[in-house]
């Protein structure tokens, strides 16, 4: 052999470590997981088939016998059949010892098999591996498996691929399609021949023997049935099923039915031939410069939508094989040469749907080539990706176990798993004076006791356990200390307290102390404190571990002042005590205390422990107190805890809070072992950080994910905006087979509000009620604000009756509910139902009247806000100032002003925009300037405020200039923006730079022009007389036109006469708007600046046929508070007499100085 083996590992179906040896010290227990992960990663390869592999210059070598790998691990250059073969023969041996090789023959017999470990290897040699041989030598009793009777075939359906008797604690099925696509193209870019070739792989961890069912979607036609389907088929060609599949089913249900093989195979594989569109396609333009260099320009085009990723994609380019020097650029992703396999590969590691890439290469050549050089063979590309939940084919597929066959089974296998082991015990105490000695009854004892832990573990009392207590009994072990307290926590845990006491009256002797303090635990740990009050008061001594169980459980139900009297009165004050003391504070959510006591901790000389140092973290944390955090994190590293992982997770969540990210990083990647808290704190520090793209990364890297994972992310891309992201997660962690907590339900309702999808969001509401949440406040206040933005305001309200404990937020919910559908009234009615109120409560109701366009009714509400006595916050404000700049009440809007700078938060970008918009709307331009030029930060939205403001108040040219000035200042403009720069362009007749303007928006910022868009420039044409233009422009736009933008042709049809483009404008009107009476007043004024009289009269009889009349204009002013409405010829007012006659006066003056 040429070299020697450095370990070897003994795992279970899982890649955990039962037993391993180390033989030459070079190697760790690490290499098993780094094992295992590879080996994982092999299966989805289906070219790789070996027993043998490589990482990091270890060599893996490998067999599987039943539910056990065999694992060599080896630096030095092996014989890999010498060692196959050697490993081989040790399951030979181990079979001679133990009947049979499993993962449960490993764990009863260790002592045994470590024996032999020492024995059939030395420092790496393979030695004896003959089983008799070694049965000389060592000859420590081995436990046997014995053959148990199994259950008829037609219980178990027994087949030949799957043995029985398998049993898993958690069942667990992994179904993937791969698929490969070969396509080839011509040079024109015309697919002349495609395929698909793929595989239904699974990975299966099931107990008994499940029928599983595997639905493909009904229009699926298998070639090989001859069968025929209507509509559109998939024709599938070369299709293979694995052998464990009953054909004969699928003829009756169209369903694949099947008993699983234990582990990972191929269910079906399958040839597509026809016509399909890959995911990802490749262009490539290849030129050539006189021999002496080759330039590659790839374009990559994902070619599917948008919610779906591509990841890990690698395109390999050919290239040819006497290339150098290469330079390479890439749009996204790197890439690298590879000149063993003449190739450049384009690696990127997300590819978004929609979204393309490019890649350009360069290459010298060398300028001397051979006369007799053969023509340079053209390779094809290869692209590599992949993308969750979706196929090429489009076979769609769904996993349907059989519901109550599993679960029995389950159960079955279990049973007969303790079973087997009852009947082995009841052989061995058979067999006669087994029991007489000390190790004997010893060993019979234990094996009873693991028993009885198997059945407490079920959490409920089987006729099992009833049984092993009777078998107890008539063997005498009863009286055992392990025996009488499994016992004794198989009828508690399965919560029969009178079994339980029954027990106890029935033995000989009173309980002893670990008996008293175990019923303790359990009374504690239920929450019936009661109960344990009363053991405890009975308990003739108490040890440490006694008032521990107390402080802890006293703590854990929210009795925090019972708890501190036991902690006070405990003579025993360990660490363990302390730091259930301090953990109960954090839990409680009183950290200072936390801190407080474990000071006191310290001053007693106790020497904290791990889980002292991560509860002492999170009151750090939960307190603010970052400077004494830092003074803990000196004395972990003193202590040497700052390897423990729990440690760890609470030191980066410490650093988070700190703002410290690098320090938290650090922390996360020094780590040795990291666990789902680890990933998911680290997760959270992109997240909060605003890093979407960083924290998906890392989301997608995790080994394990939990339900808290996955309502961060969820949670982040809702705040973010990123709705339908959020969505599709939320629909990933289902098919993860994940729980999703009250959190994650929350911000799934609140991603489906914000794109207003009902359908999904009633879908979350349905799931919600299966797993019981709909009556929590959380996810009913977003129920709630869900229904009423997606205007389905009377599911809105049956939420709100449901919920029988309402707090503030479902109650501001309902009331923002009605504001936002214009059901003012309803809101005013449940705002006076309040018993309390909060600012945000207000907020509701004050922009609930700004948006339903009741403003004074929003300026009466802000007053009693202010008797109220609550302070008005920045969305109270901002609703306040559009109700005066609306109304134009510059007297309120100051008035405003000098409370926002009074409360100190007029540098704030929200309110400093709300008053540009303000005194911009109420004409007073300088103000306006002030205002924004003393601003310290703005936004887009701010210059937006501004340009518009100029704009609006005849100051054209200076908005002009500001949004120059706001493009050096290197902010993007906006649809607002443009739209009031286009608006100032056209009150100053700058055609061609109005029209650059337009133009600029999709070509160099992006943004696709809306209707009201187009309305300004149709409008900055038809003023400068450009009416052709106009309406060639109206009728060729992409989108449809609005009616403005017709209204806006037609005014200037009537300003320069033109009756003919008037005439076809005014009935495009009509057809629009056939209420608006504002074309048939203006093709009226174009007649009549023609003198077209008749058709004047015409417009005007048809307008009296149609009931229509011109709505009159109207004018308000405001006197001390009160706004005075006017109409032309008005005599509603009060006042209207005096009013006439006052103008009466005024005209009569006019025309005497005239």
């Amino acid at each position: 052999m040429a070299g020697a083996v450095s370990a070897l590992f003994l795992l279970d179906i899982k890649g955990r470590i039962l037993i391993w040896r180390d033989y030459r010290g070079d190697v760790s227990a690490v290499q098993a997981e780094r094992f295992f992960t590879k080996l994982i990663e092999k299966e989805g390869d289906i070219e790789s088939r070996s027993p043998v592999v490589f990482d990091d210059g270890i060599s893996y070598m490998f067999i599987q016998h039943n539910n056990v790998f065999l694992m060599t691990a080896a630096r030095q250059n092996c014989n890999v059949a010498s060692i196959l073969l050697f490993l081989h023969r040790v399951v030979n041996v181990f079979k001679h010892y133990f009947e049979e090789l499993e993962e449960e023959s490993l764990r009863d017999n260790f002592v045994v098999v470590y024996e032999l470990l020492d024995e059939i290897m030395d420092f790496g040699y393979p030695q004896y591996t003959e089983a008799k041989i070694l049965s000389e030598f060592i000859k420590t009793d081995a436990y046997r498996m014995e053959v148990v009777q199994r259950p008829p075939m037609a219980v178990t359906n027994a087949v030949s691929w799957r043995s029985e008797g398998i049993w898993y604690k958690k069942n667990e099925v992994f179904l993937d399609v791969v698929e490969s696509v070969n396509i080839l193209v011509n040079s024109n870019g015309q697919i002349i021949r495609s395929e698909v070739v793929g595989a239904l792989k699974m990975r299966t961890y099931l107990s008994g023997m499940p029928e599983c069912k595997l639905g493909l979607n009904d229009r699926l036609l298998l070639e090989t049935q001859g069968r025929t389907t209507k509509g559109k088929a998939i024709d599938l060609d070369d299709i293979k099923f694995h052998q464990c599949v009953r054909l004969s089913r699928f003829e009756n249900d169209r369903t694949i039915s099947f008993i699983p093989p234990d582990g990972s195979f191929d269910l079906m594989t399958y040839r597509l031939s026809t016509q399909v569109k890959p995911p990802v396609w490749v262009e490539a333009q290849v030129e050539k410069h006189s021999r002496s260099r080759i330039e590659i320009l790839v374009k990559a085009r994902s070619q599917f939508k948008e919610r779906s990723t591509a990841t890990n994609v690698e395109i390999e380019l050919p290239v040819p094989s006497d290339a150098i020097n290469p330079n390479v650029r890439t749009s996204m992703g790197s890439a690298k040469y590879a000149p063993e396999n003449d190739a450049l590969v384009w690696k990127i590691k997300s590819f978004p749907g929609g979204k393309e890439y490019m890649c350009r290469a360069e290459f010298s050549l060398p300028s001397i080539t051979a006369e007799e050089a053969t023509p340079e063979k053209k390779a094809p590309i290869r692209v590599k990706f992949e993308i969750p939940y979706f196929t090429v084919s489009g076979i769609q597929r769904k996993l349907r176990l059989n519901p109550l066959l599993p679960l029995l089974q389950t159960r079955l296998c279990h049973h007969l798993h303790l079973l087997s082991h009852f009947r082995t015990l009841k052989r061995r105490l058979a067999a006669g004076g087994s029991l007489r000695s000390p190790k004997s009854f010893k060993s019979y004892a234990e094996t009873c006791a693991s028993l009885l832990r198997l059945c407490s573990a079920d959490g409920h009392l089987s006729a099992l356990g009833l049984a092993l207590h009777g078998h107890a009994l008539r063997a005498g072990v009863s009286s055992d200390r392990s025996v009488s307290s499994k016992l004794l926590a198989m009828y508690a845990l399965a919560g029969h307290p009178a079994d339980r006491d029954l027990f106890l009256a029935e033995r000989c002797r009173p309980p002893d102390l670990f008996s008293r303090n175990l019923m303790v635990a359990y009374s504690a740990r239920s929450g019936d404190l009661a109960t344990a009050r009363l053991l405890f008061d009975g308990m003739p001594d108490r040890n440490a571990v006694t008032w521990t169980l107390m402080v802890d459980g006293h703590m854990k139900r929210g009795s925090v002042g019972e708890a501190a009297g036991y902690f006070e009165r405990c003579p025993y004050k360990t660490v363990i005590c302390f730091t259930a003391y301090i953990s109960g504070f954090v839990l409680n959510g009183l950290h200072l205390d936390a801190l407080v006591h474990f000071r006191r901790m310290l001053a007693s000389g106790l020497m904290p422990n791990e889980v002292t140092f991560t509860c002492v973290l999170k009151a750090c944390v939960g307190a603010g107190e970052f400077e004494l955090g830092k003074s803990v994190v000196g004395l972990i590293v003193k202590t040497n805890f700052d390897g423990h992982v729990s440690v760890q997770n609470s030191l980066i969540t410490l650093y988070l809070r700190m703002g410290d990210v690098d320090v938290a990083r650090t922390v996360f990647d020094q780590m040795e072992e990291r666990d789902v808290v680890s990933w998911t704190a680290i997760l959270d520090v992109y997240a909060q950080m605003g890093d979407l793209k960083e924290a998906r990364r890392i989301f997608e890297e995790m080994p394990e994910r939990n339900e808290v994972s996955w309502s961060t992310m969820i949670a982040r891309y809702g705040q973010s905006g990123e709705a339908l992201e959020a969505i599709n997660l939320f629909r990933f962690m289902l098919h993860d087979g994940q729980r999703p907590n009250v959190s994650c339900l929350a911000s799934a309702i609140s991603a489906s509000s914000g794109c207003e999808n009902l359908l999904f969001g009633s879908g979350v509401h349905c799931h919600a009620l299966k797993v019981g949440f709909e009556t929590d406040v959380f996810v009913g206040s977003s129920l709630i604000d869900m229904y009423c933005k997606c205007k389905d305001v009377a599911d809105g309200r049956r939420v709100f009756d449901l919920i029988p404990e309402k707090n503030i937020v479902c109650w501001n919910s309902m009331v923002a509910g009605y504001s936002c559908n214009d059901r003012i009234e309803e809101a005013e009615e449940l705002f006076e139902a309040m018993t309390n109120r909060n600012i945000a409560s207000w907020n509701a109701m004050i922009s609930g009247y700004a948006e339903n366009g009741r403003f004074m009714r929003a300026l009466e509400t802000f007053d009693n806000l202010l008797v109220s006595e609550l302070p008005p916050s920045q969305m109270t404000f901002s609703s306040v100032l559009l109700a005066c700049a609306t109304l134009c009440s510059l007297d309120k809007g100051k008035n405003l002003h000098g409370r926002i700078v009074k409360i100190g938060i007029q540098h704030e970008v929200f309110i400093g925009t709300a008053l540009v918009d303000m005194y911009a709307k109420c004409g007073d331009i300088e103000s306006t300037k002030r205002v924004f030029h003393g601003m310290p930060e703005k936004n887009e939205v701010s210059w937006s405020a501004m340009i518009q403001g100029l704009a609006d108040n005849g100051f054209a040219e200076e908005s002009i200039t500001m949004f120059e000035e706001m493009k050096r200042a290197a902010i993007a403009p906006t649809d607002p923006t443009f739209l009031s720069v286009l608006f100032a362009c056209s009150h100053c007749g700058l055609v061609d730079k109005g029209l650059q303007y337009f133009d600029s928006m999709e070509e160099i910022y992006g943004i696709s022009p809306n209707t009201r868009h187009y309305s300004c420039v149709i409008d900055l044409l038809a003023r400068a007389g450009h009416l052709r233009e106009a309406e060639e422009i109206i009728s060729t736009m992409p989108i449809k036109p609005e009616a403005n933008s017709w209204a806006a042709l037609l005014s200037a049809c009537s300003t320069f006469r033109d009756e003919e483009i008037g005439e076809r404008v005014a009935k495009r009107l009509w057809e629009l708007e056939k209420e608006n009476t504002a074309g048939y007043v203006l093709l009226s004024n174009i007649y009549a600046s023609c003198g077209r009289w008749k058709d004047v009269a015409k417009v005007r009889t048809q307008m009296r046929r149609l009931g229509k009349k011109k709505v009159g204009g109207c004018s308000s002013i405001q006197i001390r508070d009160q706004f005075h409405t006017f109409f032309s010829w008005d005599v509603m007012h009060p006042k209207s007499s005096k009013v006439y006659d006052v103008l009466e006066l005024v005209m009569s003056e006019m025309t005497y100085y005239k």
